[in-house]
């Protein structure tokens, strides 16, 4: 075994030398018994293991996880209520009409006013005469074009 192959090892199975495959643990073995990078290698992951331990973890209150736990029951009873009042909304209308429904009236009257506008001047444009000296919308000479 490489010390790189070792390293792999501590990387995959961890510092104790009993969660390995049998043969690579011998090999392993083989390779501490005159290789002190290895064994420096060991103790390293052996830190680790010890660090990342279960009971290596500080020991918390009671009170602070039954705080914690009511502040979480509080939350998620608070995202059922909300769901409770978004059903009650829903009255079967498709999701766009609930979107923008209900509409102010003077926002449907400035649009469709503007629609409109728009409308009447592209037909005007259509049939007035335009281009060759001055184009005046108010002039009330041009407009017999449109009659006839």
């Amino acid at each position: 075994m490489t010390l790189e192959r070792f390293q792999d090892a501590l990387d995959t199975y961890g510092g104790d030398l009993s969660r390995w495959p049998d043969a690579l643990a011998r090999s392993a073995e083989m390779l501490l018994s005159h290789e002190p990078a290895a064994r420096a290698l060991l103790q390293q992951a052996q830190s680790l293991d010890a660090a990342l331990a279960p009971d290596a973890m500080p020991a918390v209150e009671s009170a602070l996880t039954d705080r914690i736990m009511r502040r979480v029951a509080e939350h998620q009873a608070g995202l059922a209520e909300d769901r409770e009042i978004e059903t009650e909304h829903e009255d079967g209308r498709p999701w766009l009409l609930r979107l923008i429904w209900p509409v102010p009236r003077e926002l449907v009257a400035m649009c469709s006013g503007t629609v409109a506008g728009v409308l009447v001047g592209l037909i005007l444009m259509k049939y007035l005469p335009y281009g060759a000296n001055e184009f005046d919308l108010f002039n009330l000479a041009s407009a017999s074009n449109l009659l006839g």
